[in-house]
């Protein structure tokens, strides 16, 4: 497996959950079933203290936001409104530096120590799973944070010490306790990473059974498609999170597109419809820093496998999406992360990673796109 191929798709987790708290916790209700939201709940969570906490984490005041929702959690006055203040501890911890903190507040949810539901329970998971995407490239940090105790370390070494296998148990068991879109598309996308690994290392050829792993990918993005339509906890989680919802749907996306070059099943044109469903969560609103971020790293991903798959035949799409990036409006500081994570990627071995290549191949379709990357220091 290439381990640097693994972690350059982790980067773009890294874009988003900065701001992620700013979208997901001022006005959609805690991690809970709808029957969980009772009037002492709701009173809680529109009370001054709540509201003033919740300013404080969004102007990036993490000290303050970490006491006043210590405070918070402290007095909570129902199982809901303690997952709520726990959830927003956890991004002010995190906000602050202190993975460790931020991994134990979401310990602390899924221990179930104040009657959390289920539904909390897995979102909480997916959370703690999260955290460990956004470190994977760090095993000092995991080790000491995520898979200090058990059942942490039991999935490790269920793993046999493979961080990057016992991020998925981590998923897998938030998906086992109460599935979701969010835990089946990101098991979904992180088994894809493992293929994408597999199908450019030539150095270990049968490391991985991919006809059998690239089946498992595409009938977890079905299961998470049918779970959209039918599930409320994550639409009610994300409602006010584009950038989340077009990270999921790069994700599936980028599942479907990898699990097809074994599997064959899908046309051209329904890969090309997955990456297109991730564009207008975040397009409608290009004024912030999260959404421009989604939005110039949705049209890369796109970008490069429609020249790996269709090469200059779909040339006019591929200036059309990278034409976005020679538009400062457009970009504005979400270009910075995008800008970091392309030149990351440019630093790769192009026979470990093909996105390397990708790049140069997208920079001389597009002006627009080759002076970005140029401008953030990526190599061609």
């Amino acid at each position: 497996m290439a381990p640097r191929t693994l972690l350059a798709y982790s980067v773009i987790l890294l874009l988003v959950v900065g701001g992620f708290a700013y979208y997901y916790f001022p006005v959609t209700p805690p991690p809970q079933e709808p029957s969980s939201y009772t009037p002492s709940t709701v009173n809680y969570r529109s009370s001054a203290e709540y509201k003033a906490a919740n300013d404080q984490l969004t102007a990036g005041n993490y000290e303050q936001a970490v006491t006043s929702f210590q405070k918070l959690a402290e007095t909570a006055p129902t199982p809901a409104a303690y997952a709520a203040s726990m959830t927003m501890l956890a991004y002010s911890l995190y906000g602050n530096g202190d993975i460790g903190g931020a991994a134990e507040a979401y310990k602390i949810q899924i221990r179930n120590e104040k009657g959390n539901t289920p539904a909390g329970v897995a979102l909480a998971l997916n959370e703690l799973g999260f955290i460990t995407d956004l470190v994977e490239d760090n095993p000092e940090i995991l080790e000491k944070y995520i898979y200090n105790t058990p059942p942490y370390s039991d999935y490790l070494k269920k793993a046999n010490g493979n961080y990057f296998m016992a991020d998925i148990e981590i998923f897998k068991q938030a998906d086992a306790l109460y599935p979701t879109a969010w835990s089946k598309y990101e098991i979904a996308y992180k088994e894809a990473r493992l293929l994408y690994a597999a199908l450019n290392d030539t150095s270990n050829p049968g490391s991985v059974n991919m006809q059998d792993l690239a089946t498992d990918i595409q009938a977890n993005v079905l299961a998470g498609d049918k779970l959209i339509a039918t599930e409320p906890v994550l639409a009610s989680v994300l409602s006010n999170a584009p950038a989340m919802w077009s990270q999921l749907y790069v994700f599936r996306a980028f599942a479907l597109d990898h699990s097809n070059r074994v599997l064959k099943t899908l046309s051209d044109a329904h890969v090309n419809e997955a990456y297109e469903l991730a564009l207008p969560f975040v397009d409608g609103d290009l004024g912030n820093v999260q959404n421009q971020t989604m939005a110039a790293n949705a049209r890369f991903f796109y970008a490069a496998s429609l020249i790996a798959r269709e090469g200059e035949t779909a040339k006019a799409r591929i200036v059309s999406l990278l034409s976005f990036f020679g538009n400062p409006s457009q970009t504005g500081k979400g270009g910075l992360s995008s800008a970091n994570f392309i030149k990351y990627v440019s630093l790769d071995d192009p026979r470990i990673n093909p996105l390397t290549s990708e790049i140069v191949r997208l920079a001389a379709l597009s002006p627009e796109f080759k002076k970005f990357v140029l401008q953030a220091g990526a190599q061609l």
